[in-house]
């Protein structure tokens, strides 16, 4: 997805949120791309799922942790996070 193949990365995503439906990451990263690509309804509904797994999950302790060096990705991926119905 940072490589701009998004719908790549969300068919790889779900397939994992799939295979393991309890673990968070591939839910937080699908609110990433949904939220930063507009797709807000599919956002909301990953990020309910996101929240029951990890009701204290906030954007901003995500992005923290991130591996993007690069403040501006990080400010990106938090706004698009709160987009996907995520706390801040």
């Amino acid at each position: 997805w940072v490589k701009g193949e998004v719908e790549t990365a969300i068919a790889f995503l779900q397939e994992s949120a799939r295979r393991d439906p309890d673990v968070a990451i591939p839910y937080a990263n699908l609110a990433t791309i949904f939220g930063e690509t507009g797709r807000l309804s599919e956002a909301e509904s990953v990020a309910k799922k996101l929240l029951t797994l990890e009701p204290q999950f906030s954007a901003r302790a995500w992005c923290a942790n991130n591996p993007f060096r690069d403040p501006g990705r990080r400010k990106r991926e938090e706004a698009a996070l709160v987009r996907a119905g995520l706390p801040a």
